[in-house]
């Protein structure tokens, strides 16, 4: 499989427990799949830099100019654009994404042939943060076929709020990543399998 996982921190760059967490699993993905990550590095520059990490993780770190502001970023979305069909992933699994724009991430990602499938990890409730956001937010993620989420309370709090509802949903709580990444693996394979059988015009796009 050909995974393509999205954080705004990937190692060496940001030590927080979600960073810790997609870096941990990148690696542990990596034993038997192909992994990309797309994250941010400090600095400003157009083109991204790519590299390969010893576990065999094509990282692309990108330093958009202007990152402050979040709404949409077009040099985020043209160059996470360029890197989707390089790269042709089965499935996009979007982490944090502070700096480089969910909305621009998301227009980025194919909804029609080669369809490419969206997952997302819900480590925090930054997608309920203001009635303004939020609401953007909301629709935003209706392009989300699979939502993952470390506890019933963070994913209650979304779904109470009318995000998600066309989204599979799963509670995986954090724990030994072998057996993390395999459920998670287990997860990503029902949501290409559902996607393939689903006509185009249902998809969740």
């Amino acid at each position: 499989m050909n995974i393509c996982l999205v954080s705004n921190h990937f190692s060496p760059v940001g030590q927080g427990d979600p960073e810790v967490y997609v870096g941990t699993l990148a690696r542990a993905l990596a034993a038997e799949h192909r992994v990309v990550v797309v994250t941010t590095e400090a600095g400003a520059h157009l083109q991204p830099r790519r590299e390969v990490t010893p576990d065999g993780v094509i990282v692309y770190r990108l330093a958009p100019f202007f990152r402050a502001f979040d709404l949409y970023h077009p040099q985020v979305a043209a160059t996470m654009s360029r890197i989707v069909k390089r790269e042709r992933p089965d499935l996009v699994h979007i982490h944090n994404w502070m700096g480089l724009s969910l909305a621009a991430i998301l227009s980025s990602i194919p909804t029609s042939a080669p369809h490419i499938p969206v997952a997302m990890t819900l480590h925090d409730s930054r997608l309920l943060s203001g009635w303004f956001l939020s609401n953007i937010n909301r629709g935003l993620v209706n392009r989300v076929g699979l939502v993952i989420s470390p506890s019933h309370d963070v994913l209650d709090q979304h779904l109470q709020r009318g995000f998600f509802r066309r989204a599979t949903q799963q509670v995986l709580p954090y724990g030994d990543m072998r057996f993390h990444a395999a459920r998670l693996v287990e997860a990503y394979q029902r949501l290409l399998i559902t996607d393939r059988l689903r006509p185009f015009d249902q998809r969740v796009a």
